[in-house]
């Protein structure tokens, strides 16, 4: 067997996906909301049997493989290395040169670098001025340790001197942003200078990169925060400061806190609060929202910006939105920021999560702060800049909530809150996949749409047998792809008494694999077992129905045409299939069942 299908053979896809987001049990297979796109009704499907993945949301799909490589941002030769570890399968030396990238080199380099900053900082006499502020900030030697702080000396080329002495060349330490080279073209200086050194890890514990605070308030124009530039190994819209060392916690809690400062998140975790994480010197990106999306439901955002009116902060607060996250935000009696709260009161933090509130009052809070709701220009003011913010509240009933509570608060009629309020909504609305929504197409387009879905109805049955599929002529169906795999359904079950998914699978060809699993992974479970058979019953009639209706369409034209060139003989026998194929519709009409849907 080969090491990729035994590797597949030990993992289970269900295991593997369900340890990152939460799947449901739908029919045969699991459905959830997709990790790669944010949508309100699941779309995303994962086949035991099949061991796939398919989102009919956004495309994506794949085996155990592709869904690593995209979820975890991997190359295949890091998903290989990953997933064989998993499955405790020893790469032979053709996939151990796949598996080995030159994002291994720069991990070790980065790994060396924090290893020698923290050296600095722990162990020499040039990281006092670091020790010395961090004992100011009141940082203990366990978090120093922990979270593997480090300083970055005032030399210009004390690191890249170290690098080379372990066998690292200057492009390759140039590759990892630890060097920069000279405008000159001629030699390189260390980018961290006079810094307290941040190592910041992805989700597997790699050294990836640094955030470096500078210490020496003197510098002229320099950075409070300096980051690794983005490198093969570092995407800081990506990676949030903080996630590798909270992951644990957040799975307990299913609750994250979001703040800005790398000194904010180790007071935090000194306090009892590891559940806490910042983007790195950006705004938050979807990417970053994603990623909490895999731990939490719940985020409490503690900013020292307004971040009412601020921005960047308003897009970040929508991208979380839209990842479905309640939003809270923290306050603190005493202090600018988190840390400073802290340090004022070490119950700070505590006090603040008990009393956090939704980020929803906190816009109607701090617009109250800035304009008197008593002034009739204020009141517009007040609705102009809340009204956009309400109006995009996905869920109907929190959005009407708080359009009621501004309407009280500016006693206004709530009539005419909630039709401004719709001026500003402009949400896309995806129906679901069902025969009402078949029943909007065109004749053409719904024929097609109709064998898709007896197609579907069949492929998921897990009894599926012969009679099944001979239920209705072939002729009836539209659709290439619809044709060709209900022909290989046939003479597959015409060989096989047992109707077994991964056989039939067997017989397909790699592009009618893709076409199968269209159908094979739609969702069907908000379906019972009756309802399925009501609906395939129902959906052979149409089906005949659309087709009988196009053919006597086809047939009058014909017989306009017979009568005006007076061919008696085809004449005669146009009208007997004409009058055969409307006593067939009038059967059908009749054998409909009215409790049924009808289209």
């Amino acid at each position: 067997m080969d090491q990729l299908e035994e590797i597949k053979s030990k993992l289970d896809i269900v295991t593997i996906i369900g340890e990152r987001i939460t799947l449901k049990k739908a029919g045969r297979n699991f459905k959830a909301r997709c990790p790669f796109h944010s949508e309100e009704t699941p779309s995303f499907m994962v086949s035991p049997e099949r061991q796939i993945f398919k989102c009919f949301g956004c495309g994506e799909g794949g085996d155990i493989f592709g869904f690593i490589m995209k979820y975890e941002h991997l190359e295949f030769g890091e998903a290989l290395k990953f997933l064989a570890e998993k499955a405790g399968v020893k790469l032979k030396q053709e996939y151990k040169k796949q598996a080995t990238s030159d994002k291994d080199l720069y991990y070790k380099i980065n790994f060396l670098a924090a290893e020698f900053f923290h050296y600095l900082l722990a162990k020499d006499k040039i990281g006092q001025k670091a020790r010395d502020y961090l004992k100011e900030r009141n940082i203990k030697e366990t978090s120093v340790k922990e979270f593997n702080l480090g300083y970055a000396a005032d030399s210009w080329d004390l690191l890249g001197r170290f690098l080379q002495k372990k066998g690292y060349t200057l492009p390759q330490i140039e590759k990892c942003g630890l060097i920069v080279q000279k405008t000159s073209g001629r030699g390189y200086y260390d980018r961290f200078r006079q810094r307290l050194m941040f190592p910041i890890f992805d989700l597997q514990g790699n050294m990836v990169g640094f955030s470096g605070r500078i210490l020496n308030s003197k510098i002229k124009d320099a950075p409070k925060y300096l980051n690794t530039p983005e490198t093969p190994i570092y995407n800081k819209g990506r990676l949030l400061f903080g996630l590798f060392q909270a992951k644990e916690s957040l799975r307990q809690k299913n609750e994250i806190i979001l703040t800005e400062g790398n000194i904010d998140i180790i007071s935090s975790h000194q306090a009892g609060f590891p559940n806490i994480v910042a983007p790195l010197g950006t705004a938050l990106t979807p990417d970053q929202a994603r990623l909490i999306k895999r731990y939490v439901e719940n985020v409490l955002l503690s900013f020292d910006i307004d971040i009412a009116g601020d921005k960047a902060s308003r897009r970040g607060i929508e991208i979380l939105e839209n990842e479905g996250l309640n939003i809270k935000v923290l306050e603190f009696e005493k202090g600018k920021d988190l840390d400073e709260a802290l340090q004022i009161n070490k119950d700070a933090l505590n006090n603040a999560v008990s009393k956090a509130i939704s980020i929803y009052d906190f816009y109607l809070k701090s617009a109250l702060n800035r304009y008197s709701a008593a002034d009739p220009f204020a009141k517009k003011k007040i609705a102009q800049e809340l009204l956009p913010l309400f109006a995009k509240i996905i869920n109907p009933i929190i959005r009407a909530h708080y359009l009621q509570k501004l309407a009280t608060t500016l006693e206004i009629e709530e009539e005419t809150i909630f039709k401004e309020a719709d001026k500003y909504q402009n949400r896309i609305i995806t129906p679901k996949f069902s025969m009402q929504v078949l029943s909007k197409s065109s004749e053409k387009d719904l024929l097609e749409r109709l064998s898709e879905y007896l197609l579907t109805l069949n492929l998921q049955k897990e009894d599926l047998t012969l009679v099944d599929v001979k239920s209705i002529d072939i002729k009836y169906l539209e659709g290439e792809k619809v044709i060709l795999l209900w022909t290989k359904l046939v003479d597959y079950l015409k060989n096989n008494k047992q109707f077994l998914i991964s056989e039939f699978y067997a017989t397909l060809e790699p592009e009618e694999v893709k076409f199968a699993d269209e159908f094979f992974l739609l969702d069907l479970s908000y379906l019972t077992e009756i309802e399925k058979e009501r609906e395939e019953e129902d959906c052979i009639k149409k089906i005949k129905e659309l087709f009988l209706r196009r053919k006597q369409k086809s047939l009058q034209e014909e017989i306009v045409k017979a009568e005006e060139g007076g061919l008696e003989s085809q004449l005669k026998k146009m009208s007997e299939e004409f009058r055969d194929i409307s006593q067939k519709l009038h059967e059908l009409d009749q054998s409909r069942d009215p409790r049924h849907f009808i289209i």
